[in-house]
Parts: C-alpha cells; structure tokens; sequence
C-alpha cells in the first residue's frame, strides 16, 4: 500500500513468569517507509484479544 506495510505475528513464550496471561501473543504492526533505508513502526500486541502494550519504533535496513 504505497509506503505502509503491516505485520501480523503469532508467537509463544519460551519463559514466561507471569501466568495469568498465557503463553501464546499476537502482534500487529504498521511500518511506514520515509526512504528505501529508513522506516517508523507502529504495533500493538495483545494476548487472546486483550490489548497489553503499544509499541512503536525507527529503524534503518542495511
């Protein structure tokens, strides 16, 4: 979609100390392109449908 790519992960924990929530979490991730190079991201991820944490961050691709 232009400059906008989007993510979506399943994964497990390998070890995790907090039980209530389980071991399984989903993240969906919007990243958009500035250049070839450069990119902001933007994500949420969540376990079994309740949201945990918004993420975001800048990268670069080599």
């Amino acid at each position: 979609m232009g400059n906008w790519d989007g993510y979506f992960q399943m994964g497990m924990y390998t070890y995790n100390r907090y039980k209530e929530d389980g071991n399984i979490y989903n993240r969906l991730l919007l990243r958009y392109a500035f250049t070839k190079k450069a990119y902001a991201s933007f994500g949420l991820k969540s376990h079994f449908g309740k949201a945990d944490y918004f993420e975001w961050g800048l990268g670069l691709k080599f």
